[in-house]
């Protein structure tokens, strides 16, 4: 399975959401952590959380941009390092994902990994962890043997089948070559993934809750930000680069994102 893949380019269910993934395999348990919101990245300090990690017997990965990685041997590590660096974050920002990756996982290691994120939940508040936990078909049919009743899982579980994997991961591929062409939009992602218009709206909206146009939006709008960060060129120029047809509509789709324009935004993180 590719989880983290689809987690990376997942719309968000808050746009500025800060994004805390526990991810468990079955040998190791991994703990991503994206902070979205311009604002709160400048705010935070990342030596305190990596502080946490370490604490908490976690092994931080080197990452780009935006996210900060760790391993952990065991899942109750993860979750309690979690537990503590969501008090580092604005708790109203804060989007935590679940997820058991492997459909070969123990049925123990699966009612200890939903334990944890029961815990977890019902520490950060159960509210913010609606359809938190993402796994596999074959994963959700465990997690009914282990005794979890169906209206928990409707409330808590979203279930990726393999057609929605592959699916997903297709359109995010396509998304992915092509943003950087201005006239890339909905109707050539559902010409290059063999689908009619309404065929792509309705299998993008129904696994992601997002329209396939709002998903080239943000995959654009986050390379942006990424060469906002990273590179000297102009906004003018990273505007074209990423496919919007004028730095004016950039500027204006990025301050209705992120709250801020693009140049005030480099110079808080060159501040």
């Amino acid at each position: 399975m590719h989880f983290p893949i689809i987690l990376n380019n997942y719309p968000r269910h808050h746009q500025d959401s800060s994004e805390i993934a526990v991810i468990h395999n079955d040998y190791l348990t991994m703990l991503w952590i994206e902070v979205i919101d311009p604002m709160e990245r400048m705010r935070i300090s990342v030596s305190d959380i990596n502080h946490l990690i370490e604490t908490h017997h976690g092994s931080l990965m080197l990452d780009p941009q935006h996210s900060i990685k760790s391993l952990f041997e065991f899942p109750d590590d993860a979750f309690y390092c979690a537990q503590h660096i969501v008090t580092c974050l604005d708790r109203d920002l804060v989007h935590p994902r679940m997820v058991l990756l492997s459909d070969d996982i123990d049925q123990k290691e699966v009612e200890k990994f939903c334990r944890s994120a029961a815990d977890y939940c019902n520490t950060i508040s159960i509210s913010c962890c609606k359809r938190g936990i993402y796994t596999s078909s074959k994963t959700f049919a465990l997690l009914l043997n282990e005794g979890l009743t169906g209206n928990y899982l409707e409330r808590h579980v979203q279930v990726f089948s393999l057609e929605d994997e592959h699916f997903l991961l297709q359109v995010v591929s396509c998304i992915k070559d092509n943003y950087s062409l201005a006239g890339f939009n909905v109707n050539e992602l559902a010409s290059d993934v063999l689908m009619s218009r309404s065929q792509l709206y309705k299998k993008t909206r129904k696994i992601t809750g997002r329209t396939p146009g709002h998903l080239i939006r943000e995959i654009r709008l986050y390379r942006a930000l990424q060469l906002l960060d990273t590179s000297q060129e102009q906004i003018a120029q990273i505007a074209f680069e990423t496919g919007f047809n004028s730095p004016s509509y950039f500027a204006k789709v990025f301050e209705k994102r992120f709250h801020l324009l693009p140049s005030d935004y480099i110079g808080l993180s060159h501040h």
